[in-house]
């Protein structure tokens, strides 16, 4: 890692290796449960790898263990493809989810929201992580798995086979990304490829029509119910009446 001397330095000399933690920009550490909070640093102080950490405010890093370093930014991709990093803690974001196919390391999500669960679902269906719950999150479950991805060594060779379907192309992705670029170029903002959507007008789009038709549907199938039970109640009702007056 040219320019990194001091983390250059950090991986190397690591005896039982290196975890790289990045929960990314959008959640901040320190507006974490502080259950969470704590399970994570108990955690790392309990396990004979180094950390890198990407911490986003010095107020996170009160009371870190002595195995852990942190900073505001690391080079992300270089540090993962380090041959002595041996696990990515992530919480499965879509650069981090490809770099880490790309990079051919075992990965342990910690999903959040949005697309992330479903990000590192995929990873345990290829074998290649695994996740914890952070709704549920527990101290033991964290430092279990990490250990049970770090002794099992299938977890870094599913890895690398994917790593390796990954690169396996015809054309390299900035041979991919120059082609298309020039192709538009060359073809006046290439028209013909862009999808009839835009042309679309905005209730077709959204499609409001559709909607507005299967509402109308409901909303008459309701009404009709409504009548039908109301009638019935009514008919009861008046039986009712008539024969015990």
């Amino acid at each position: 890692m040219v320019g990194y001397y001091d983390l250059q330095e950090f991986i190397d000399s690591a005896e039982h290796g290196v975890i790289y933690f990045n929960l990314g920009s959008v959640v901040r550490m320190e507006d974490m449960p502080i259950d969470i909070q704590n399970g994570i640093k108990e955690g790392f102080a309990g396990l004979p790898q180094k950390i890198l950490w990407k911490i986003e405010s010095d107020r996170s890093t009160i009371n870190l263990p002595k195995n852990v370093k942190t900073k505001k930014w690391f080079p992300q991709y270089d540090v993962i493809r380090h041959p002595n990093v041996k696990l990515f803690i992530t919480h499965g974001g879509n650069s981090g989810v490809i770099e880490a196919i790309s990079a051919g390391i075992p990965v342990l999500g910690l999903p959040i929201f949005f697309d992330q669960p479903r990000n590192l679902e995929l990873f345990k269906h290829w074998g290649t992580g695994l996740f914890v719950d952070y709704n549920n999150f527990t101290k033991e479950e964290f430092v279990g798995k990490i250990k049970r991805i770090l002794n099992d060594h299938r977890f870094k060779e599913n890895a690398v086979d994917l790593s390796r379907r990954f690169h396996d192309r015809p054309v390299s992705p900035q041979e991919t990304v120059a082609y298309w670029t020039e192709y538009v170029l060359r073809h006046d903002g290439a028209h013909h490829l862009k999808s009839q959507a835009v042309n679309t007008v905005w209730y077709q789009y959204f499609p409001v029509d559709l909607l507005a038709v299967v509402t109308a549907v409901v909303a008459s199938l309701s009404y009709f119910l409504h009548r039908v039970v109301a009638k019935t109640l009514a008919t009861v009702r008046h039986t009712f009446t008539q024969n015990y007056s």
